[in-house]
């Protein structure tokens, strides 16, 4: 919400150095993950909003993507572990599929800007465990209710009367 990010910004103008920032983040992150399934406390809860409201937006701020990613994630493990247990095993029972389908996906894409002289990149990825949790959470439905667990990212280097090239 708003206030935890003004307060999050409020926070991070009185740390004269970045470092530190960086260390306390990746310490929140590292204590986190020492934590087993069976073993959330108060303690591994506590963790957690901190990590919710203070160091997953300063690690996105900071532009540490996967750290946030990492983050988010543990929030989930430890607020709904069943939850968490149920994504993280749903999404390795189809890895094999989605990655076959995005496989196929990309080869068609690639075949049909073959030989129009664009250079580009191709990235995918899974979404977050945490980022499927609040879709479950908002929308009020199921895991298999959900039809974009992975994003497809083409990106181009041309110029712009060809980036629309057929």
């Amino acid at each position: 919400n708003l206030a935890d990010k003004e307060f999050s910004s409020f926070w991070m103008s009185f740390v004269k150095d970045i470092r530190i920032i960086i260390c306390l983040t990746v310490d929140c992150y590292v204590r986190m993950q020492a934590i087993s399934d069976e073993a959330i406390s108060s303690y591994s809860l506590s963790l957690a909003k901190a990590s919710k409201l203070f160091y997953s937006p300063l690690a996105h701020k900071l532009g540490l993507y996967e750290l946030k990613r990492d983050l988010e994630n543990l929030v989930v493990k430890f607020e709904d572990p069943e939850a968490y247990r149920y994504i993280r095993k749903k999404l390795n029972q189809t890895r094999e599929q989605r990655d076959e389908y995005l496989r196929k996906v990309v080869e068609t894409l690639e075949n049909r800007i073959h030989g129009v002289g664009i250079k580009y990149d191709v990235k995918w990825r899974t979404k977050s465990i945490s980022s499927i949790y609040a879709k479950m959470k908002a929308k009020g439905i199921d895991l298999e209710g959900i039809y974009d667990l992975y994003a497809l990212r083409f990106i181009v280097d041309a110029e712009p009367d060809l980036e629309k090239a057929t």
